[in-house]
């Protein structure tokens, strides 16, 4: 009963802060104008402040389940550590919003950002190369940097980012519950009602945006959660096979940031200039509407979650029946891909 409460609170909060956040966004002139990137495909100016919203429901909710955890000093230590470099990943955002940082200076504060959080948080580090620490804390910082930027990437159609990050977070937090990791249910549950709370406003016809500052704190907190309830389950003797589970539900994301970056370097591109390549548009050069389009990642990101939640608890042999599934689901996904890739080099862009 505490959690829903606190789920409750967390998307009260969101849906009660944006309306005077985006007054406050438009007074200080904290915008997205369509002319400031050729990527952009909104026709109105619309004002950010839904990142501002989110973050703070998930500081004070997140923060007041910590101290709800009393004796278990592991878990306040660690949900305190996710709230400071979320809060540190917020504000740079928040700049970023306001006026452009230069790409590599960002991507390197982040980087020394999750090397920090990494190093002092134990219960964060992804259970690959137990036997090489260093090895295993460099694979988890690269792990929360692609989600942390992939979070970022698909915040390209109204709800798409919120979306995911609302289907994400509660699906960790299932699993969690499932597998006694209540810890982690905690503060994947309130990411999972805050992003919804946002999404009132955010679609469809998003009259708020939730910016790089809500993308960057989104981006973190479902990816380390994600290794926090991998490290747990691995704590509790799980096999590699069933620890990494929690991951897949994060395929989507994953593919998107991957895909997009490789045909950003194909076109002689860096990586981190926006375009109109990712996976929504390619839907879109589909015939789908960007409507349409976002539901059909959602409908994605269910379906990822889904035999790495029905199997939490599950044998041997349904582990490696869920991480079939992933693969041809994974497999599903690229034939779509390939099919609206070519669709768009006949002429028909998104």
């Amino acid at each position: 009963m505490d959690l829903v409460l606190l789920f409750l609170a967390a998307f009260g909060i969101t849906v009660a802060t944006v309306p005077p956040l985006r007054r406050w966004a438009w007074r200080v002139g904290l915008v997205d104008r369509p002319r400031d990137g050729a990527h952009k495909t909104h026709a109105q100016s619309t004002p950010y402040g839904g990142g501002a919203a989110i973050w703070l429901a998930i500081v004070v909710c997140g923060l007041a389940g910590a101290a709800g955890r009393r004796g278990d000093a592991v878990a306040q230590q660690t949900i305190a550590h996710l709230v400071l470099a979320g809060t540190v990943l917020f504000l740079t955002g928040l700049a970023d919003d306001r006026r452009p940082l230069p790409p590599l200076p960002r991507l390197a504060l982040q980087i020394g950002a999750l090397a920090i959080l990494v190093a002092t948080t134990p219960a964060l580090q992804l259970p690959l190369a137990t036997g090489a620490p260093w090895l295993s804390r460099g694979l988890t910082v690269l792990w929360l940097a692609a989600m942390t930027n992939a979070f970022n990437f698909l915040d390209n159609m109204d709800g798409l980012a919120a979306g995911i990050a609302a289907l994400v977070g509660a699906g960790l937090a299932v699993m969690a519950v499932l597998g006694g990791q209540l810890e982690v249910a905690l503060l994947a549950g309130v990411t999972a009602a805050a992003s919804a709370g946002f999404l009132c406003y955010n679609f469809p016809r998003a009259s708020v945006f939730m910016g790089d500052a809500g993308g960057l704190l989104l981006g973190l907190l479902a990816g380390a959660l994600g290794a926090w309830l991998a490290h747990a389950r691995a704590a509790t003797g799980a096999g590699p096979g069933a620890s990494l589970l929690p991951l897949v539900l994060l395929a989507v994301p994953a593919y998107d940031l991957v895909t997009v970056s490789v045909l950003r370097l194909a076109h002689g591109r860096p990586p981190w200039l926006g375009d109109r390549n990712h996976i929504s548009h390619r839907l879109v050069a589909l015939g789908l509407s960007r409507q349409a389009a976002v539901g059909v990642i959602f409908l994605g990101v269910v379906l990822f979650a889904a035999a790495p939640m029905a199997v939490s608890r599950g044998s041997q042999a349904a582990v490696a029946a869920a991480w079939i599934g992933s693969g041809v689901g994974l497999a599903l996904l690229l034939g779509l891909d390939f099919r609206a890739r070519r669709r768009r080099a006949h002429g028909n862009p998104a």
